[in-house]
């Protein structure tokens, strides 16, 4: 179960079930401190001993962001809690996100993923590069996935994405089909 503020984030999220510990139950708690509608520091209890605490540290306008984020995990066999730092770069052209880079200080490694659109707005390409590149390759769960995907819609006449295609590879997947009531006039 999930509950939202007012920005439409996360305040509560209650896990019932955990593959690894089937009788646990966990309450995630969330808090924000905003500045407008940007948020500036975030704050994520997820167990008695385990949080992350995510904050702005860099605001150029609309087209630069970076966070970082301290993620502190207790381990109870060591009595020792890991802590795992990450900075996030995220930049904008025109609203849209068009690269987003994760710096994990800890392993000295990125993850650059950047995004092209087409003109109706719609992501179009998906590119991650690894830094050092990996040794194995990565493994998506779910569907067919890729560090460099491409995306295709079908559009009906009003604009509402009817077909949405994944490209990997030089193959073509149909990930989902929508249909919508004559007289929903709502855009996706």
């Amino acid at each position: 179960m999930l509950w939202y503020d007012d920005h439409n984030n996360v305040l509560f999220d209650v896990e019932t079930y955990s593959i690894n510990d089937p009788a646990r139950i966990d309450t995630n708690r969330w808090e924000y401190q905003y500045r407008g509608d940007r948020i500036r520091f975030q704050y994520r209890k997820l167990s008695d001993h385990d949080s992350t605490v995510i904050k702005l540290v860099k605001n150029q306008g609309d087209t630069l962001l970076q966070y970082r984020e301290e993620a502190h995990y207790y381990r109870l066999s060591t009595g020792v809690t890991d802590v795992f730092e990450t900075v996030y770069t995220l930049a904008y052209s025109e609203g849209r996100l068009i690269k987003k880079e994760e710096f994990d200080v800890n392993q000295n490694a990125r993850k650059i993923t950047q995004y092209s659109y087409y003109d109706h707005g719609r992501i179009k390409r998906k590119q991650i590069d690894r830094i050092p590149e990996s040794a194995d390759e990565p493994v998506y769960v779910g569907g067919p996935g890729s560090d460099d995907e491409s995306y295709e819609y079908k559009l009906d006449d009003a604009g509402r994405v009817t077909k949405f295609y994944k490209i990997i590879g030089g193959r073509k997947f149909l990930i989902a089909t929508y249909r919508y009531r004559k007289n929903d006039s709502r855009r996706n």
